[in-house]
């Protein structure tokens, strides 16, 4: 099991955490892309259809993953754990990483990580070194930690140079947007943002390049505030119809 650490050149400091943090895990340093080199609009109010509505940041974020994906194939390993240098790892991380063996045959892409929401996942998970793991069955976005296999890493590279969305809805917006990919998810997980863990915004190095939610209600333009108010009890009334629909399946992913 290969691990690999995106890290922009800049960060020196989240570099450094992140050695205090793997302790004896051995990693390796990606380089990040920085978004100044990438092109693509500042923001975006609405989600990407196609690689053009991409905002610098997000293709930035996409060709670091890539690179990522590309170093596993090179490599010649079966599988490789990828992490953003902003996560919290739990205790026992090292016995995963020490050898692949845990992940199903077939699986091309296992999240270990948690975003602080809701997923639905298998009913009977599958024992796993203390652990359940579970097939993914509904969106559950991040991509600060996963583990990916050779024919993942394949699939995925398939549609790295112009990405539609941003990677962590490649690979977790179930159903999947790339076609044929096997996802499980690690319950407990195993790591999760900084950001989501401390329920604040970090400060320096550790705040995050990409837009939240509430930084694009900011951003709106009259026109477009007015249109969304407008939309929103039929948006609740579809959210609320698809929740009811899942809601016996539904679990939170916890994080140990």
């Amino acid at each position: 099991m290969r691990v690999y650490v995106i890290n922009l050149d800049r960060h020196t400091q989240r570099l450094a955490r992140m050695h205090d943090v793997l302790g004896d895990v051995d990693f390796e340093r990606i380089a990040a892309v920085e978004a100044a080199c990438t092109g693509g609009p500042e923001h975006r109010h609405k989600l990407p259809l196609r690689f053009e509505d991409m905002t610098r940041f997000e293709r930035a974020c996409a060709a670091s993953h890539a690179a990522a994906w590309q170093k596993l194939l090179e490599s010649g390993a079966s599988h490789a754990c990828i992490l953003e240098d902003d996560v919290l790892l739990s205790p026992d991380f090292s016995v995963f990483m020490a050898d692949a063996g845990w992940v199903p045959e077939g699986c091309d892409v296992v999240k270990i990580e948690t975003f602080a929401k809701k997923a639905m996942i298998s009913r009977q998970l599958q024992p796993c070194r203390g652990r359940g793991l579970g097939r993914l069955y509904s969106t559950h976005l991040g991509a600060a930690g996963y583990v990916l296999s050779r024919q993942g890493a394949q699939k995925m590279l398939a549609h790295a140079a112009r990405p539609a969305r941003p990677v962590d809805h490649l690979l977790f917006d179930v159903p999947a947007i790339v076609e044929g990919l096997s996802v499980l998810q690690l319950d407990p997980a195993l790591c999760m943002q900084l950001q989501k863990a401390t329920h604040g915004q970090p400060e320096g190095e550790f705040q995050s390049s990409i837009q939240t939610s509430k930084d694009l209600a900011a951003k709106r333009t009259l026109p477009q505030k007015l249109a969304w108010e407008i939309t929103r009890p039929w948006r609740q009334l579809m959210d609320f119809l698809q929740q009811w629909r899942k809601r016996a399946s539904l679990r939170g992913i916890k994080f140990r």
